[in-house]
């Protein structure tokens, strides 16, 4: 997991960061991206759902039938989710009942967004909830195609709400050298938290042994590889 500074919003931040990349980006539509795709035709574009259903929220108290039924069939997809994710399912069994279950439901959910977007006022809640879902379709439903992919970026979100909430503090990072040392701590922390470290004790470890470590075994202390040889020491410390 890897946190950037920058000091804008605007595109230049994620062109910089993706250069050369190849592969899925999930996004939230933001039109920070847009060039992204555009100039990075390797690079395709997933959707965020619960970006989608945040608009047919926002849109319940003015077209309470309508948002009502749009929401039911957001929510079979994730309920879709859910029963993959409590049946412990690897990504080409999640594919394939992705296929099964989630494709018919969204061809239905499509068909009925397009039947309410003729009814909607231009400039309703409702008209920018469907046009948000209509105008993404093909980022929306490209979860259905892999396994491995999510149905939203809520994971990305939750990770950044740290920062989110620490903004104020953010504000006397000091200099845009420790802004950036800012974001690489916060990778480490999120990283080690994603892959069930205690981040404490990777950190504490890593700072007391990085000054004598070898250079050519630097990979070493990055957290997926300190987890693992952390795991075999144990191991064979017991044996």
């Amino acid at each position: 997991m890897v946190y950037d500074f920058t000091w804008s919003r605007n595109r230049d931040g994620p062109l910089k960061m993706l250069a050369g990349y190849r592969g899925y980006l999930q996004v939230d539509a933001a039109p920070a991206y847009d060039d992204v795709f555009r100039q990075y035709p390797g690079i395709i574009e997933v959707g965020c759902w619960a970006h989608a259903r945040r608009y047919f929220k926002e849109a319940l108290p003015s077209a309470a039938v309508a948002c009502a039924q749009a929401l039911a069939l957001i929510g079979q997809l994730y309920r879709i989710e859910r029963a993959a994710s409590d049946r412990q399912l690897d990504a080409p069994a999640r594919q394939r009942v992705r296929q099964e279950q989630a494709r018919p439901m969204l061809e239905k959910l499509q068909a009925y967004l397009k039947e309410q977007q003729g009814a909607a006022l231009p400039k309703s809640p409702l008209a920018a909830a469907i046009g948000y879902a209509l105008r993404n379709w093909i980022a929306l439903t490209r979860y259905v195609e892999d396994g491995r992919l999510k149905i939203d970026n809520n994971g990305a979100e939750q990770a950044l709400r740290p920062i989110v909430l620490g903004r104020k503090n953010w504000s006397f990072a000091g200099s845009e050298a420790a802004a950036h040392r800012t974001a690489l701590l916060c990778s480490l922390v999120q990283t080690c938290k994603h892959l069930q470290i205690n981040p404490l004790v990777y950190l504490r470890d890593v700072i007391e042994r990085v000054s004598t470590h070898p250079a050519r075994l630097v990979q070493e202390l990055t957290p997926r590889q300190w987890k693992r040889l952390w795991h075999d020491s144990r191991a064979q410390a017991a044996a």
